[in-house]
This record gives C-alpha cells, sequence and structure tokens, in this order.
C-alpha cells in the first residue's frame, strides 16, 4: 500500500502535463489513490489489516470470497475535479489512457535510466487528427513504440513526425509493406 501510494505520487507529476500535451486543454488530470485499509504510516497498515480481516473473517467465509486487502484498492482518475470515469467523453479517455502510459514511462525510466519499449494497441482509435500527432510527439524524442490500429491518417501524423513515416508498416490481406 505504501508502494502503490508513492508510485501515484511520481504518476501525478507527470500527468497533467502530459494530459494537457496531448489535449491543448488546460484540464488536469490526477490519480487519487484509495486503499481499501485506511491507515496513517507504514506502520500502522498491518495492524489495520489484521483488525479488518478479522471484523470481516465470518462474512468472507460465507461469500467465499476475500473482501479486504489490495486487490481491493481503487484508482481514481479525474480530470479537473471531475472523475474520468463518470464525465469524461471516450477521446478523454484515450487521451488519460495515453497520458498515463508516458507518465509511467517516465517513472520507469527516472527508477532504471532506461526508457521501456511501449506496446499500445489502437492508438489512435478514438483521437482527433490534432491529438494522434500530439501523442506522437509525446513520445517521439525517448521511447521506442509500437502501435497497432485499423486505420491511421499518415498523410496527417507524417507531418509532424518524419521518424514515424520511416518505420510505418501496413498489413493488407497478409501482406506486409512500409510506408
Amino acid at each position: 500500500m505504501m508502494a502503490r501510494s508513492q508510485i501515484v505520487k511520481e504518476l501525478n507529476t507527470y500527468l497533467a502535463e502530459y494530459y494537457s500535451s496531448i489535449t491543448q486543454q488546460r484540464g488536469r488530470l490526477s490519480i487519487v489513490y484509495k486503499p481499501n485499509i485506511s491507515h496513517r504510516d507504514s506502520g500502522d497498515v498491518s495492524d489495520k489489516f489484521i483488525t479488518a480481516l478479522k471484523r470481516v473473517a465470518a462474512k468472507e467465509w460465507r461469500q467465499g470470497k476475500t473482501l479486504v486487502g489490495p486487490h481491493r484498492d481503487e484508482f481514481i482518475f479525474g480530470i479537473g475535479g471531475n472523475e474520468l470515469r463518470k464525465f469524461a467523453s471516450r477521446g478523454e479517455h484515450k487521451s488519460a489512457l495515453v497520458s498515463l502510459k508516458a507518465a509511467e514511462a517516465q517513472v520507469l525510466f527516472k527508477r532504471t535510466g532506461i526508457y521501456p519499449i511501449l506496446l499500445l494497441d489502437d492508438l489512435f482509435a478514438e483521437l482527433d487528427k490534432n491529438r494522434s500527432t500530439n501523442v506522437i510527439d509525446l513520445f517521439d524524442d525517448h521511447c521506442q513504440l509500437f502501435t497497432t490500429g485499423t486505420s491511421l491518417d499518415y498523410a496527417g501524423l507524417g507531418q509532424k513526425s518524419n521518424t514515424l513515416k520511416h518505420y510505418t508498416f501496413m498489413v493488407q490481406r497478409g501482406d506486409i509493406t512500409s510506408s
């Protein structure tokens, strides 16, 4: 729980900037970590956990599942104070997801000194041409990025990113071509 709290803090240092970079809007993306067990500090966690387990033991036995623990923690994503899952459009969801992946890559780099290889399936779905280009620019300088998609506006994306054009492959009817 303490490690999750720390990683959320680290991710939040990047999320708003990346989201704004993709959307060109001021909506501040952030994550709030809500552990299943409230605690004040790391020493307090084990006592609270044991107490909570004892409190729900009979109920867990009857239901045949665990009701207390880190698997029940929540991560609440919000944009400008509004909960993402309740108020955001599909494009905002996708922009938030890509921002999270970029933030994760940055945190991994800070911890290891190596940028991860990112695999993003259907990256450009739900994104307009401007946001798609901004996504490429977000990763262009420092990450190796593999993406998939069923449709892609190569002309619009190619205008801002020369490297993308040289490493774009199309698969049509089983044939692979480079464009």
